[in-house]
């Protein structure tokens, strides 16, 4: 990477440390809502395709529990020729 390049690439990831409250943003981090929502209106008016198209955001699950109390395996081979 260039010395201008990782310069303002720092720069990036410190800014957006700051906005998270995370001392070290190289590291995985949850982003705040609010930041996450600024950082999607801005990238939506900056770009000519994302401003022509509705953007729905989802709301993100948290704690839920895939397969719990299943026995065994979910997803085998069934031999059909019988």
């Amino acid at each position: 990477m260039l010395n201008a390049t990782r310069t303002k690439y720092d720069t990036y990831t410190q800014q957006i440390g700051k906005l998270n409250n995370v001392a070290d943003p190289s590291r995985a981090f949850e982003v705040l809502p609010a930041i996450a929502q600024t950082l999607r209106a801005k990238l939506k008016v900056s770009s000519d395709f994302l401003s022509k198209i509705n953007i729905i955001p989802v709301v993100a699950q948290e704690a839920d529990k895939v397969g719990v109390g299943v026995k065994g395996t979910i997803a085998s081979r069934t031999d059909t020729r019988t």
